[in-house]
């Protein structure tokens, strides 16, 4: 009787280790990329309840042995509480969260030297440095930035050592005005850039205006009259003032003009002299000092023996 038992009790045994074996294959299968094994894995250290007038200085990863169900070291986190912490130097523990389905071995290191120290800030002003000039033929008219200041933010020591913000400002193929967008630089005084200072804002909008570039030049102002006087008419004099005006344009439109000419002026039926203003014509584009001028006419009558 006693050999019958064992032998059935074997019997079932062995039918549950194979069904607990299907079941866990089934399981291992159902979890797609999981795996049961051990890893060593990198994970980002993080940092807890730290001052906000205070910064860090520590280690940003840890090592962390893990063993069991897992997908990637994301599922892991690594923290170090900084609760109640003032200025100075701490060696502190690193505690990791259990993770479902593994077991955390060991943390290297458990224990991490950190720094803290207070945060500094300062104002100061944003100035634009132009690494590229507008394409050849046209020319910087103005650069306005905004916002036109900046708030610098961190280690009072390194703050200290910023003495400017510099916009770097392209304009390589500008050729008009443009608003567009650039990062923020903190420099020293030799013009290095300053790292381990937070930027506050780290971008700001640049409004450029480009356009040809302009020259100017002193033109006599010539007068253009049309009409016919009366046959007991003469024309006599005709002057001009200023006899000279500024013409302000293209610099290739520019220099290819002699004079500057009035708008028309109609003689006809006139049978005195007279004074009149008139405008000056300028191609489109250019502009022109004074747009006016007075023109005297001086219209003389015949004599008897003239006619």
């Amino acid at each position: 009787m006693r050999e019958k038992k064992t032998g059935i009790s074997n019997t079932g045994l062995k039918l549950l280790s194979v069904l607990l074996s299907i079941l866990l294959w089934f399981f291992v299968i159902g979890q797609g990329e999981l795996s049961l094994k051990q890893n060593q894995l990198e994970v980002e250290l993080n940092y807890k309840n730290l001052a906000n007038n205070l910064s860090i200085e520590g280690p940003r990863t840890v090592t962390v042995r893990v063993w069991g169900l897992f997908r990637e070291s994301q599922q892991i986190t690594a923290s170090v509480d900084l609760s109640n912490r003032g200025e100075g130097n701490y060696n502190l523990p690193v505690k990791v969260e259990p993770v479902s389905g593994a077991l955390i071995t060991t943390v290297n290191p458990d224990k991490i030297m950190v720094s803290l120290k207070k945060l500094g800030e300062n104002l100061l002003p944003i100035n634009h440095q132009l690494i590229n000039k507008p394409p050849a033929g046209y020319q910087l008219l103005g650069v306005v930035l905004s916002p036109e200041k900046c708030l610098i933010k961190g280690d009072q020591n390194q703050i200290s050592r910023v003495t400017q913000v510099v916009c770097p400002v392209n304009l390589a193929d500008v050729t008009e005005v443009k608003n567009f967008t650039a990062g923020l630089e903190a420099r020293d005084s030799k013009g290095n850039q300053v790292s381990g200072v937070e930027l506050l804002p780290n971008t700001v909008q640049v409004y450029a205006v480009v356009q040809h570039n302009k020259t100017s030049r002193e033109l006599p102002v010539k007068v253009l009259l049309v009409g016919e006087l009366g046959t007991e008419y003469e024309l006599g004099q005709v002057t001009v003032e200023p006899e000279l005006a500024t013409v302000l344009g293209d610099e290739n439109l520019v220099k290819q003009m002699d004079n500057l000419e009035t708008s028309k002026i109609n003689v006809s039926g006139h049978t005195e002299s007279y004074t009149q203003e008139v405008k000056i014509t300028v191609p489109e584009g250019a502009k022109v000092y004074p747009e006016k001028v007075l023109v005297m006419i001086e219209i003389r009558k015949l004599t008897a023996g003239e006619e």
